[in-house]
């Protein structure tokens, strides 16, 4: 018996097909080969190219935090130039810094400071008083109804004459003044009126002389440089005064010898701030109404510091020492009343004594 198998049906059918078939898959294998190859070069190719920059999306803008806006009767506080310990860089004498009590500030060539205006009011300092309680103790010398100054009751509330709100405040010794400009910092930092940087005191000696127009002075000690600089005084170089709070005519009644003053003015005491022309730098009474209390001691003994300016009794033509811009007054910073004093030593404590402020960063002496 035979053991070959039958042909296929499909070879019967087709003669010769089995190797067509092979061609066929052969070249379909060809072809899905070819198209890989296409595929894989194509995107070996795209690969290769240069990937075009992609823009960076817009970042969102975003306001620096505000800080919250201020009370309506405080302003925004000035800043302070970083790194450079100065003080008042938007502020100018024509457009004066304000602070929450009213005063103003302005700065002051060859200082690091904004001068205020003009003295300490009586407004001021009554609130400063009445937010804290300050006990501002003991009495004061007065001149009140007599030409002699005595201790008989009077204080800065009640200086034995009468002051409005906007008079310079009197009857302050060092240590007042001290605890007032500590007072309006803190509570200016509290309020956010005040950069942290920056704090009231009194200015110093150096500092007043610069604000009265004095460039040089020789000496070490104010002690050493007062009264150097003969003929100049905060009104300029005439004499006698052409402006100022100083005791003329109109006190010849109470103040002694004001008789033989050959100036006269309005007001026989304290007058408002402001009543006087301001000087080149803007400031007001840097001579007469009130003598203004410094930082410094008067010489190394440290026992007194300094006062600058003289008052509304300093007698034209008669106490015309005391009125150069480069006399310093002196007198004990803690006691309240200092007895008999000579010319130019005046009591701690007086209705004639009072102080301006000053705004200064913390790096500045």
């Amino acid at each position: 018996m035979s053991t070959d198998q039958p042909p296929s049906k499909l070879s019967t059918l087709l003669p010769g097909c089995g190797c067509a078939f092979i061609v066929v898959v052969a070249a379909a294998s060809i072809y899905v080969v070819g198209l890989a190859a296409y595929l894989v070069f194509q995107l070996v190719t795209e690969r290769s190219k240069p990937t075009a920059a992609v823009a960076a999306p817009t970042p969102l803008k975003i306001s620096p935090t505000t800080t919250p806006a201020p009370d309506p009767a405080v302003t925004a506080s000035p800043k302070a130039r970083p790194g450079s310990g100065t003080v008042g860089i938007n502020a100018s004498q024509d457009h004066p810094w304000q602070n929450s009590l009213g005063m103003k500030f302005v700065p002051v060539p060859g200082t690091r400071v904004l001068f205020a205006i003009w003295d300490t009011r009586v407004q001021d300092f009554q609130q400063f008083v009445a937010e804290t309680g300050y006990q501002v103790t003991g009495e004061m010398w007065s001149l009140e109804t007599s030409m002699v100054r005595q201790k008989e009751g009077a204080n800065w509330n009640q200086p034995g004459f009468v002051q409005g709100p906007t008079h310079p405040v009197v009857g302050v010794n060092w240590v007042d003044a001290e605890a007032f400009c500590s007072w309006l910092t803190k509570r200016e930092h509290a309020n956010r009126v005040l950069s942290v940087e920056l704090h009231y005191r009194l200015p110093t000696d150096a500092e007043w002389s610069s604000a009265v127009g004095l460039d040089h002075e020789v000496g070490t000690t104010p002690k050493e440089k007062s009264g150097k600089i003969a003929g100049v005084y905060p009104w300029g170089t005439q004499w006698p005064a052409t402006a100022g709070n100083y005791a003329g005519k109109e006190a010849q009644n109470r103040v002694p010898f004001a008789s033989a003053s050959v100036y006269e003015d309005n007001w026989i005491f304290t007058s408002p701030v402001r009543s006087f022309d301001a000087n080149k730098y803007g400031l007001y009474d840097m001579g007469g109404n009130v003598w203004q209390w410094c930082e410094d001691s008067y010489d190394a003994a440290g026992d007194s510091r300094v006062l600058r300016g003289g008052s509304w009794d300093d007698i034209i033509n008669i106490q015309d020492q005391l009125l150069l811009s480069s006399y310093r007054g002196h007198v004990s910073f803690i006691g309240r009343f200092a007895g008999i004093l000579p010319p130019g030593e005046l009591g701690s404590v007086a209705d004639n004594i009072g102080f301006r402020c000053v705004v200064a960063t913390d790096g500045s002496p």
